[in-house]
């Protein structure tokens, strides 16, 4: 998986074990629920998840400003380019490559991508071929 991708899976898969473990915990009766170490641990698992959620949605806005200065700027460069052998080359930059990777996955994971990053997702096919 791509890093911001692969790092949105890992937290969501820790928020799940947590939840799990959490609602066994309030599976059990009134009288240990009520309890006040019961108490301390609702709060811990309610600061815990929110913390994960501010770090998956701290990791998911850099994600969008940095690909949102870069995006359309690679996309305009030429795609063959010549090497110091005087070759062609395919000269498609790997930050887009990388882009388009992340944005698969966080349609995998339902995640929302910006407009402006779904619009050039669009041609995700034809950018594939020409990677080839």
């Amino acid at each position: 998986m791509p890093p911001v991708a692969g790092t949105l899976t890992w937290t969501r898969s820790i928020k799940e074990r947590v939840k799990q473990t959490y609602d066994k915990l309030t599976g059990f009766s009134k009288a240990i629920t009520q309890r006040e170490e019961f108490k301390d641990a609702e709060k811990f698992y309610i600061s815990l998840i929110q913390n994960i959620v501010d770090y998956e949605n701290a990791k998911f806005m850099d994600w969008e400003k940095e690909i949102e200065g870069y995006a359309y700027d690679k996309l305009k460069l030429t795609i063959l380019a010549r090497d110091d052998e005087d070759l062609l080359i395919v000269n498609f930059d790997l930050d887009l490559i990388r882009m388009l990777r992340e944005i698969k996955y966080f349609k995998l994971l339902g995640l929302e991508v910006p407009s402006f990053a779904d619009e050039i997702y669009k041609s995700n096919e034809v950018y594939r071929r020409q990677i080839t």
